[in-house]
């Protein structure tokens, strides 16, 4: 059906039975006007209608259509004439469908429809023809009895139990499991041992031998001492007390030279005197 070229589709009053195929979105380009009223047609509208944007009559009544309007059904921009009476539709109006910009007529009267658009009120009141009889809206007028609202008939149907729509099968991601798994952390550093000086100190000093008057000997031996000569005047630059030493020494020489001047002269003087003594 979707590979058809044609710009008017009218299949109305025939007993086709089944579902309107998804494939009618197809005929986006080329659709015009589409009448498939008194078909015996079941299930659910598909979305794809929301694709027949260049389509201005739009004609379903007279089926055993339910389920909800598709919010796609507000990307028929062009439709003037959209008419769903006489179906087993549920839910409420849409609200996008009373404000498409070219709607004239639009028919959903005999349905099980349980909320209207504050929209289509305002349509209704514009010149618009809206009618949404025979409903179970609340509140409205000329709507069904208590008793045919409360039917299995106004019960929601799952769309997809008619086998004419592919429900989606949903594939939940795997669980994500990373591929970088890091090791975990263990430290590498190792502290060194304690710490140990090794400084040993060098051995016990021990002096180098002490060489005096040019030779070299393991001990000290001091020089003779110095005696000197009579009437030799000491002028060495010594300490205080080797000048003490000296002076005293010196006193000691002279002591002796004056008694043996005083024996040479009193022996002289006892010669002369003929043996008399001093």
């Amino acid at each position: 059906m979707g590979n058809s070229p044609v710009s008017v589709l009218v299949m109305a009053n025939n007993e086709l039975g089944g579902c309107i195929p998804s494939s009618i979105g197809d005929m986006g380009y080329t659709l015009n006007e589409i009448i498939m009223s008194n078909d015996n047609l079941s299930g659910c509208l598909p979305e794809e209608i929301g694709n027949l944007k260049h389509v201005t009559v739009f004609d379903v009544s007279y089926n055993n259509l339910s389920g909800s309007l598709p919010l796609t059904i507000n990307g028929m921009a062009s439709v003037e004439q959209l008419d769903v009476g006489y179906n087993q539709f549920t839910g409420v109006i849409p609200e996008a469908i009373c404000l498409l910009p070219n709607l004239q007529n639009f028919t959903y009267s005999h349905n099980y429809f349980t909320g209207d658009a504050p929209s289509c009120s305002v349509s209704a009141g514009a010149g618009k023809v809206i009618d949404g009889s025979q409903n179970c809206i609340i509140g409205e007028a000329n709507q069904r009895s208590a008793e045919e609202c409360a039917s299995p008939l106004a019960t929601p149907v799952d769309c997809y139990s008619f086998g004419c729509i592919k429900k989606p099968v949903y594939t939940p991601s795997p669980s994500y499991t990373p591929t970088y798994s890091p090791p975990p952390y263990t430290p590498t550093y190792s502290p060194s041992p304690s710490y140990t000086p090794t400084y040993s100190p060098s051995p016990s000093y021990t002096p180098p031998p002490t060489s005096f008057g040019g030779a070299s000997s393991g001990s000290y031996s001091p020089s003779p001492s110095y005696t000197p000569s009579p009437g030799e005047h000491k002028t060495t630059n010594t300490s205080g007390g080797e000048k003490r030493d000296l002076r005293e020494h010196e006193a000691t020489n002279t002591s002796e030279l004056m008694v043996i001047d005083v024996d040479r002269i009193c022996g002289e003087r006892t010669e002369e005197g003929g043996g008399r003594s001093y």
